[in-house]
Order: C-alpha cells, then structure tokens, then sequence
C-alpha cells in the first residue's frame, strides 16, 4: 500500500508518459511475479508441514546436477566483487529424491549470494564421506548470533525476525526457504547444520544417507528451471539493494504545494516520487 499526503484533489490529474507507463508496467510484472514465488513457496511448504510431499527415490547423477545449479551463480559474482568456489568431485551418484536435493541445493547458494559481504567468499562444495553425502555451503559477511542458530531452521521464529528486522530497515536472512529446506532434509532422512561466526562466516552443511530405490519413474528430469528463477531473483535483490535511485530530489520550492509519500516497497516509493516530483515538493 502507497500513502500520499497533501493536496490529493489537485493530484488525480497529472501526465503519464510513455517512460512512466513502461516503468508502471514492469512494476506490475516483477510484483505479480514476487507474488507467484511467494504462493509457490507457500504451497510447497504445506505440502511438507501435512505430509503430503511424496518422494521418488532414485539414483540421481549428484555431481551433474550440483554444478547446473552452482555454475549459473557465477553471473552475479561481480555485483558485489565476490571470490565464488564451487568444489565438487565428479561421478557421485546418490540414491536420493532429485526434486528436493535441487531445492535444497538453490536454496543454500541463492541465501549465500544474499547475503555474502561485499569483495566476500562463498564455497559450495559437495563430496562423500563414510557413506554420506555431505552439501556444504559457506559465506562470508555478518553471520548469525549464536542464540538465533538453534532458531534458524523454525519458521515462527523466522517470520518473527522478519518482522524484527524489518522495523531495523534490514533485509531478513531467510524466509521460508531454510524452513523448506529443512523439511526436505529430514524427508530424506538426513540432517542440517549451521556454524556462523559473527562478522566473518556461516556454514551450513546437509548430511544424507542413500536410500533404497522404492520405484523407477519414466520421464523424469533431473534438472528443472527452479535455479535459473532463483538466480533471476537473487540478482534483483542484489540490484535492488546495492544501487541508488536515479531521481534528485530538487529544493524545496516555497510556490509549490507538498506532498508525502510512504511506501515499504522502495521501488514503489521511487516510482510515485517520479509521478509527482515536477509540480510537488515530495
């Protein structure tokens, strides 16, 4: 919701150019799509909370699809300057569901690129050891508090620290995401850990065991385009927070009437401050 104060009655009227229609337009689209992923991710965690996620346990090609999900990151490296290793040994094949081991493994890299620190690392490295596999993803930047670790996984404390954070004008570490994960983790009877120190790195590694194959599928794809959506997202909000607005606010003009605009949504904020900034002081 946008809150405009002043002069309402002078300001239903005003000229919508083409630039501004365009900008109105993609606007639409990327709130319109937000909304899309925000339900998805919402329905793809009830499924987990009622027990309605059924898993296709067969034998996936691990290293093959860890590094179509880990490669395509490299793109958004230069955002921030980041050094981006990804070390993962070839040939593994894992007995395992390979829809949730691709959500888990985005989800773990596109929360790194979040929040790695400016000129940061970040480290995916996938391996097996003492017949497990272990998913290991690390970034540098402002860690976790200790007393939120044993919290980060639970998704009331989470929306609660969104909640928080949001009063801060902080951007939240996670929102259902590692909820999701989580889940999806303990579905394949595995298990998640998290390490942080502040102000340097956070860890967060999957341990799986193999699971026996219960059934073949026919027509199955191991690699969906759920990676490429979440890079498309991580690099926007990458964007969004790193770049500054194009607009000057001019001085204020004693001949001109005023107006206040509030919104939560900075790209919003900035597209209603276009509108009006010639004929009001904003």
């Amino acid at each position: 919701m946008t809150l405009i104060y002043g002069p309402c009655e002078k300001i239903i009227s005003y000229d919508k150019s083409d630039s501004l229609i365009i900008k109105y337009a993609k606007l639409i689209k990327h709130n319109a799509e937000e909304l899309n992923s925000l339900i998805a991710e919402l329905i793809e965690f009830r499924r987990l909370e009622t027990g309605h996620k059924k898993v296709e346990i067969k034998s996936c090609p691990i290293s093959e699809l860890a590094r179509n999900i880990a490669e395509p990151f490299s793109e958004l490296t230069s955002n921030k300057l980041l050094d981006y290793r990804i070390n993962i040994v070839d040939n593994i094949y894992w007995n395992s569901d390979s829809g949730c081991l691709n959500k888990i493994i985005t989800n773990l890299i596109s929360n790194a690129f979040k929040y790695a620190s400016v000129k940061g690392k970040i480290s995916v490295d996938v391996y097996v050891e003492d017949k497990k596999l272990y998913i290991v993803v690390a970034n540098t930047g402002k860690g976790i508090k200790e007393d939120d670790l044993s919290k980060i996984f639970d998704r009331y404390t989470v929306l609660d620290n969104f909640e928080d954070q949001n009063k801060a004008h902080e951007t939240s570490r996670n929102g259902l995401g590692l909820a999701i994960c989580n889940n999806m983790v303990k579905l394949l009877e595995g298990e998640i850990t998290v390490t942080s120190v502040l102000n340097d790195i956070t860890t967060f590694t999957v341990i799986l065991p193999e699971l026996s194959i219960e059934q073949a599928t026919e027509g199955d794809e191991f690699f969906g385009n759920a990676s490429v959506t979440v890079i498309e997202n991580v690099s926007r909000k990458m964007e969004e927070t790193s770049s500054v607005p194009e607009i000057v606010i001019p001085e204020y003009d004693k001949n001109k009437q005023t107006i206040m605009i509030i919104d939560d949504d900075s790209a919003m904020l900035w597209f209603v401050t276009e509108i009006f900034i010639d004929k009001y002081n904003v």
